[in-house]
């Protein structure tokens, strides 16, 4: 199937869409504009803007204008980013690094990151909060809310080295049993 050209009509269409902003109400007031009939100039608006070659136009023309807008919004970016105080520094800073070439980015911010992951006892943990409690000069009353009043004096205890010290709970992994195949030399 072969698409026929754009009309003369067609294209005042398209360039008066742009001129109006192309957003709501922009193709009725272009379908006028071009010539077509009030009472239809709703519809053939939506026809004109659901055709392909029209569309096509449209988005070209689109692209064609954001081309030249390109130079203003990369000096608005340097202005921002040279300004250190502006409230949206950081927002500049994300956008101009999420448009950079990825491979770039990433060797220009490498991170090392190294994570420690300490297993403690929940005895452990609650001579720690004990002994903070202790430090910030919390009452009595809310160590007993924190820790519970029937685990407190053994805590106190503890940390005051009249009592035993718990011993450290045991790890538990799971896991499953394979059995080792045995030559046949081997068995009995």
């Amino acid at each position: 199937m072969t698409i026929r050209p754009l009309n003369m009509r067609e294209q005042i269409f398209i360039a008066k869409y742009e001129e109006f902003g192309g957003g709501r109400g922009a193709g009725t007031k272009a379908a006028l504009a071009a010539g077509y009939a009030e009472r239809s100039a709703a519809v053939m608006s939506s026809r004109l803007l659901q055709r392909e070659p029209v569309r096509r136009e449209i988005e070209k023309r689109q692209k064609a204008r954001l081309r030249t807008l390109v130079p203003k919004a990369v000096d608005v970016l340097e202005e921002i980013l040279d300004t250190p105080e502006h409230k949206d520094r950081l927002k500049a800073v994300g956008q101009v690094l999420n448009r950079v070439d990825p491979a770039i980015a990433v060797t220009a911010h490498q991170s090392d990151i190294s994570v420690t992951v300490r297993q403690e006892s929940s005895d452990e943990l609650a001579l720690k909060a004990l002994r903070l409690l202790r430090e910030i000069g919390a009452s009595r009353e809310m160590m007993e809310r924190v820790l519970g009043c029937n685990g407190l004096p053994l805590l106190e205890r503890q940390l005051d080295g009249q009592a035993s010290k718990p011993e450290s709970e045991p790890v538990t992994i799971e896991g499953e049993v394979l059995e080792a195949e045995t030559d046949d030399d081997e068995a009995i």
